[in-house]
This record gives C-alpha cells, structure tokens and sequence, in this order.
C-alpha cells in the first residue's frame, strides 16, 4: 500500500513539476515580447498555443498589460483564461486606488 501511494505521490509531483516549467516557458516568452515592446507578436504567440498553455500565456499577456496599466487590453486577455476572476479584481482594485470609482464597481461585479 506505501508503495502505490508512494508512486501516485511521486506522479503528482512529476505533474506539477512539468507544469511549472511550460508555465514559466510559456510565461517567459510573452514577456520578453513584451519587454521588446512588441505587443502583437505576444498577442499572435498566444493565439497559436492550444489548451492549457494557451490559457496560461493570456494570462501572463493580461499581467504584462496590467503592468502597463493597459486595462482595457488586461481585461481582453484576463476574459480568455480560467483566471479570469482574479485579473477583473486586480483592476478593479487598481481603479478604485486610483478614485475611478465607478469604474471599479463594474469590475467588482
């Protein structure tokens, strides 16, 4: 029985090992093409991913547009990722510390 529980362990492990390095893979890419300010070679990058990486590299797009304070292009991406929730938030709290109030609260929705 350790032996099974033992290897499932091992296996999980494995798994979420491989994933952190496509993320980071994946991660790393959008924002080196960010870096170089070139914005729609990002954009074209995620659209050519499929799956999971797919959604993991929107989702670095949106933090780098966030970074950039570019809301509206951080919203576009963040609205294409399983994340979504956690980037509307973010924007919304930067708006609300910026006093666009009103502006939050559609986020906060």
């Amino acid at each position: 029985m350790k032996q099974i529980l033992s290897k499932k362990l091992t296996a999980c492990l494995l798994s979420a090992l491989i994933l952190t390095i496509s993320y980071n893979m994946h991660a790393q890419k959008v924002s080196k093409l960010f870096e170089k300010q070139q914005y729609e070679k990002a954009e074209e990058y995620c659209l050519k991913q499929k799956g999971e990486k797919q959604d993991l590299s929107y989702f670095e797009l949106a933090e780098n547009y966030f970074k950039i304070k570019n809301y509206k292009k951080a919203t576009e991406f963040y609205s294409k990722t399983s994340k979504s929730r956690i980037g509307f938030e973010k924007i919304a709290d930067a708006m609300y510390e910026g006093n666009k109030l009103e502006s939050a609260e559609e986020y906060y929705m």
